[in-house]
C-alpha cells in the first residue's frame, strides 16, 4: 500500500469518526433541549452546557467541511440571502449564553442588503468568530455588515483587550490565515484556517474573498472580518 493511499484511507476514517461523534453530540443536544422545554428552571441551568455542546459540534462540522472541500466533488452551495435576516438568525442562537454572561449583542446591517453566498459555510466562519468574542469580550459584541468596493464585509467585534500583537503579525505573514498551535491558550489556528478557506471559495468577477483581523473596530477590541466578493450585491426594498 502506498503512502498516498494510506493517507487517503486515514482521512476517510477520520472523517467517518468525526461524523459519528457529531451525531452523538446531536443526540445530547436534543436531550438538553427536551429538558429545557419541560423544566424552565433546569433549562436555564443547562444553557451553558448546551452552548458548549453546540460549540464542539460546530467545530466538528468545520472539520468535515474542510474534508469535503478537499474532495474533488465539492460544490459551493451559494444562493441569494438577505444579510440582516441572516445575522439576526445567527444572533438568536446565542441569546441564552449572552444573557447568562450579561453580554449585549448589537446587529448593525446596511439597509436591505442581499448577497450571493454559501450561507452554511459563512455561518461556520461567524460562529467561530462569535465564540471567540464571547470568551474575550467585556460586555458587548457587534455583528456588522455593509458593502464596500465590491465586497460584502461582515465583521464580529467585541470590547475586550483585542488580539495579541503576535497573533496579528502572524496572521499577516500567513495571508490572514491564522496562527499556529499554542498550548498555553488552547489555540490551534484551525478556526481562522477554515475561515480563510471559506472566504477564498467565494469568487466573483476576478475578486477572491479573504479575512482580516484587527484591533481597530468600533468597540476598540478585536475585530474579525470576512470579505466576500459581491459585485452584484443588491439593496432590495421590502
Amino acid at each position: 500500500m502506498t503512502s498516498s493511499s494510506s493517507k487517503t484511507h486515514f482521512e476517510a476514517a477520520l472523517a467517518l469518526t468525526i461524523h459519528d461523534v457529531k451525531n452523538s453530540l446531536a443526540m445530547f443536544l436534543d436531550r438538553v433541549e427536551v429538558i429545557q422545554t419541560d423544566d424552565e428552571i433546569a433549562g436555564k441551568k443547562y444553557a451553558g452546557f448546551k452552548y458548549e455542546i453546540k460549540r464542539i459540534n460546530n467545530n466538528l462540522i468545520r472539520l468535515l467541511a474542510l474534508y469535503k472541500v478537499g474532495a474533488e466533488n465539492f460544490v459551493l452551495q451559494d444562493d441569494l440571502y438577505y444579510i440582516d435576516d441572516f445575522l439576526t438568525d445567527i444572533g438568536a442562537e446565542y441569546t441564552a449564553v449572552l444573557q447568562d454572561r450579561n453580554i449585549e449583542l448589537v446587529i448593525d446591517c446596511q439597509d436591505d442588503l442581499a448577497c450571493q453566498m454559501d450561507a452554511g459555510l459563512v455561518y461556520g466562519v461567524l460562529d467561530n468568530a462569535i465564540n471567540n468574542a464571547v470568551r474575550y469580550t467585556r460586555s458587548k459584541i457587534a455583528l456588522k455588515a455593509f458593502e464596500e468596493d465590491g465586497f460584502l464585509i461582515i465583521s464580529v467585534q467585541d470590547d475586550g483587550n483585542g488580539y495579541p500583537e503576535q497573533m496579528l503579525e502572524e496572521s499577516l505573514q500567513q495571508g490572514e490565515g491564522g496562527t499556529g498551535v499554542d498550548f498555553s491558550n488552547s489555540t490551534t489556528g484551525l478556526g481562522n484556517y477554515f475561515s480563510q478557506i471559506v472566504a477564498e471559495l467565494h469568487q466573483s468577477d476576478g475578486k477572491t474573498g479573504f479575512i482580516r483581523m484587527t484591533n481597530q473596530g468600533d468597540l476598540k477590541g478585536s475585530c474579525f472580518s470576512i470579505y466576500l466578493p459581491c459585485d452584484d450585491a443588491l439593496h432590495i426594498a421590502f
